[in-house]
């Protein structure tokens, strides 16, 4: 599911307003999916990606031009256990067939909060030449955090039934 939102509003013949705003939205009930992989074994995939931004556009002058800009960009990747695991992660190797719970569950956030600001000025025939001068400001502040969780603390191997190894975290 996604949406966009782009509108532009002219104040007057020089100065002019640009809102914009979208959301994306993934649901992946069985990421992972294969021949080979049990359907508790996949993980749940619910992830939201959202920008908004606004932008103010200024004709000062026939030659000058003021542009700012500010946005927020917000996105949540999360890679969660099917709800149904009754135990850890287990790999047949003879098969290679996974059942029990995803190898590794993952959480990803991240969120940026930018601006920038610009003037530029025109001068032809200036010294000699045609000149284009631009001066500007900007910054950005930026956030993400990620995390990892195995079930149980436990992932383990067999061979046609009987326990191989473990790693425990």
């Amino acid at each position: 599911f996604s949406w966009l939102v782009n509108a532009t509003y002219q104040l007057n013949a020089k100065n002019q307003i640009t809102g914009l705003a979208t959301r994306q939205t993934y649901w992946k009930p069985n990421r992972n999916a294969d021949a080979l992989i049990a359907p508790e074994a996949t993980w749940i995939e619910d992830d939201i990606f959202r920008i908004y931004q606004g932008r103010y556009n200024s004709s000062i002058t026939n030659s000058a031009l003021f542009d700012a800009r500010v946005s927020y960009l917000k996105v949540d990747f999360p890679l969660k256990f099917q709800p149904d695991v009754t135990g850890p992660h287990t790999t047949e190797l003879s098969t290679g067939f996974q059942s029990g719970a995803a190898a590794q569950g993952f959480q990803f956030y991240r969120s940026r909060t930018s601006g920038e600001f610009t003037l530029s000025y025109y001068k032809n025939d200036w010294l000699g030449a045609d000149h284009d001068l631009k001066g500007g400001y900007q910054f950005f502040r930026g956030y993400a955090r990620t995390g990892a969780d195995v079930l149980e603390a436990v992932d383990q191997s067999v061979l046609n039934g009987v326990g191989s190894s473990i790693t425990q975290y």
